[in-house]
């Protein structure tokens, strides 16, 4: 039996696919892509013998000088059926002056594009099919360079108040324990005297050294006034909000909203004593909380403040990743010696000098007895008591005024108005965002999970590559192979081939 020569060809140029596989073209349906195609074509041929698949040459009425500048063909072998096959033409050979052979390698990715489905397996990475703020969060592999600041925020403490935590009442009394901030404690406790009101402050302290009680003086420090003070009980808390940089990076506007997110763009607190902590946005609950702390702190009796996010990492409070500042300056003070120790002593004092005088009451009466060395010895005792009494407190009064407290002390920040906590909004820099920008438009999101790859999720081209590719279809097993490993090595899926390699396009979800 034989067959008249039916086979079409279709000789096609400016196809912007190749052998690589780097890019095909996505097609809703097999006439929507043999319109495409067809309208490409530079030589269309009718009623050719029929081209074999697995041979890949076809002998042609077309000199060659008229097909070096095609690249792609497809053929229809219509006395078996209506199936395109499609190829890329890898060369082109003089045969005579009316012949030429085209060699040609299958398209196995538009010549099977609908008779093969890709199914679930691990993708690496893909444009994902939204983009979300905060929504894309698995880890890059991408080169970051050195971080800037392009938003700074306090929380001030720099309005001070003093404490004092005494033994004993300036009058000498004994404190009654009560409990401040939560806490118990035994002493007293003299609390919101500003620190910048140096005239309550000393005469402060001269309830206790004018009556020479000043080493009752347990411990004076600063500490910040929102903390409250004696009458306070709890602990004090204060809001704090920080807003999200949610705009640009470092000026840099990008188009894939994962830049928004750590490692690129993150909240850091210092609190200006060597420690640091990394907040990242997308840690907190929502975009509307994003940024929230609590600042909380106590003064009694070592004042301590802690600055904690809310709503973050799932906790309504996330104290574990507080950050803290406990030094604050302690206060020096300078007492007199002398009060001091006859305020110590007064008891030993008045017993010394009584019992001296009650001895010379004694040697008088013995006098009356007419024994004046009796008389003579008890003069002599009660002046070697008071002289010793005396000279002992001529001793203290040459010693000089004693310094009690920590001098030395991390004062620094106190002096240059820094006891702060600061809110540092950091991000990389404006020429590595949009390296990094790019990367994600050209090839989307790591994704590092199970499931189907999305080939059609975005309006101009979809990237996709998998790691042991999965797909089923009625096709040659050799293709399907090859089809398998083109998703494995990464390809791309373009809407519209006139489109192909422009990456300029607004490809958002």
């Amino acid at each position: 039996m034989i067959i008249e020569p039916s086979t079409n060809i279709r000789i096609l140029k400016n196809v912007p696919l190749d052998t690589t596989y780097n890019h095909t073209l996505y097609f809703a349906s097999e006439s929507a892509q043999s319109g495409y195609f067809s309208g490409l074509a530079k030589h269309r041929l009718t009623a050719q013998s029929y081209q074999r698949v697995r041979k890949s040459v076809a002998r042609v009425s077309i000199v060659a000088e008229s097909l070096f500048d095609c690249n792609y063909m497809m053929f229809q072998n219509t006395a078996f059926g209506n199936k395109w096959f499609y190829a890329f033409i890898t060369g082109v050979e003089y045969i005579n002056n009316i012949v030429s052979e085209i060699s040609f390698e299958i398209d196995v990715m538009q010549t099977w594009f609908f008779d093969f489905q890709l199914r679930q397996c691990f993708i690496e990475r893909e444009h994902s099919v939204t983009d979300g703020m905060w929504e894309n969060i698995v880890p890059e592999n991408v080169e970051l360079g050195e971080y800037t600041c392009v938003k700074r925020d306090q929380f001030q403490m720099n309005d001070m108040s003093v404490c004092a935590l005494t033994s004993k009442t300036s009058s000498g009394g004994s404190p009654t324990g009560r409990t401040i901030n939560n806490i118990y404690t035994p002493l007293n406790v003299i609390a919101g005297v500003p620190a910048n009101d140096p005239a309550s402050l000393n005469s402060l302290l001269e309830e206790f050294v004018g009556a020479g009680q000043e080493d009752s003086i347990v411990t004076m420090y600063q500490y910040p006034s929102f903390l409250g003070d004696s009458a306070t009980t709890g602990a004090v808390t204060r809001g704090k909000k920080v807003s999200p940089n949610l705009t640009s990076i470092n000026g840099y506007v990008p188009k894939n909203k994962k830049l928004f997110t750590y490692p690129y763009n993150f909240l850091t607190i210092s609190n200006n004593y060597g420690q640091t902590a990394e907040y990242r946005w997308e840690d907190w609950d929502s975009v509307e909380s994003a940024g929230s702390f609590n600042i909380t702190g106590v003064f009694v009796s070592t004042p301590c403040v802690i600055a904690y996010p809310t709503s973050y990492r799932g906790m309504i409070s996330d104290f574990d990743s507080g950050v803290t500042i406990s030094n604050f300056p302690l206060c020096p003070w300078v007492g007199d010696t002398f009060k001091a120790w006859v305020a110590q002593n007064k008891g030993a004092i008045a017993t010394s000098v009584l019992g001296s005088a009650v001895g010379a009451g004694m040697t008088i009466a013995g006098g009356a007895t007419a024994n004046p060395m009796l008389v003579a010895g008890g003069v002599a005792s009660v002046g070697g008591s008071v002289a010793n009494i005396v000279g002992k407190s001529i001793d203290v009064q040459s010693t000089p005024p004693q310094v009690h407290g920590q001098v030395q002390c991390d004062a620094l920040n106190a002096g240059m108005n820094r006891c702060e906590f600061t809110f540092l909004s950091m991000c990389v820099r404006a020429p590595f965002a949009k390296i990094i920008d790019e990367y994600f438009t050209m090839y989307g999101y790591a994704t590092k999970r199970v499931k189907k790859p999305n080939i059609n999720s975005r309006p101009h081209w979809n990237y996709v590559k998998t790691v042991g590719c999965v797909a089923t279809g009625s096709i040659p097993a050799d293709d399907m192979k090859t089809i398998c490993r083109i998703h494995d090595n990464g390809i791309t899926y373009w809407k519209n081939g006139s489109e192909v390699g422009d990456y300029s396009l607004n490809n958002t979800p």
